[in-house]
């Protein structure tokens, strides 16, 4: 049976929902199929259809997800603005609403893979955006630091019960990342960031 297109992708979205619902409550050890197939109100072949097993989609939970925010980071890219520094702002918040539970799920099971993989998708953006030069190790430390720093306050901020806003949280991820980025000798961070 051909399935169009959207439905296919449609399906394949309401498994991810489901497989979050579930790993955000249990390891992935303790995680099946069925489980999966029941949250998302599909059989357990549609899920076949879509995944070899649990591990398979994990691996490609991961993988869309860094694709959808890397789409993000490609649109400011693509913004005709010589500050485009100043889209950062926007593009966290809107991270953080797509995206920020999810990430934080992944994250907070102790994933390295996944975090390995975020931190090498987000570093050239980062580096281009700032515009410096990686070669420097002081600079790989630095920018290694601000990106970790960054997945330690997803993980937390939404591992915690505490109500922030998601512009709130990027103001205050902001100020971090700037403190942090500060210590680069060759950053010429825009100074309407340290007014943040």
């Amino acid at each position: 049976m051909n399935k169009n297109p959207l439905k296919k992708q449609q399906t394949k979205e309401k498994i991810f929902q489901a497989f979050f619902r579930e790993y955000k409550q249990k390891p992935l050890r303790k995680i099946t199929v069925s489980a999966i197939a029941d949250n998302a109100c599909i059989n357990r072949c549609t899920f076949y259809e879509y995944f070899k097993d649990v591990y398979d989609l994990l691996e490609q939970a991961q993988e869309t997800l860094i694709h959808e925010i890397l789409a993000c980071l490609d649109q400011i890219k693509e913004q005709d603005n010589p500050h485009k520094f100043e889209l950062f702002s926007a593009f966290g918040q809107n991270i953080l609403y797509k995206y920020g539970e999810q990430m934080a799920v992944l994250l907070s099971h102790g994933d390295t893979g996944f975090q390995k993989k975020l931190l090498n998708a987000m570093k050239p953006f980062l580096l281009e955006m700032l515009g410096i030069d990686d070669n420097d190790i002081k600079t790989n430390l630095v920018i290694s630091y601000a990106l970790f720093g960054i997945t330690g306050y997803i993980t937390t901020l939404y591992g915690s019960d505490t109500s922030i806003t998601n512009q709130e949280a990027v103001r205050t991820l902001q100020k971090l990342m700037v403190t942090s980025l500060s210590q680069l000798p060759d950053a010429s961070l825009p100074i309407y960031l340290y007014a943040k």
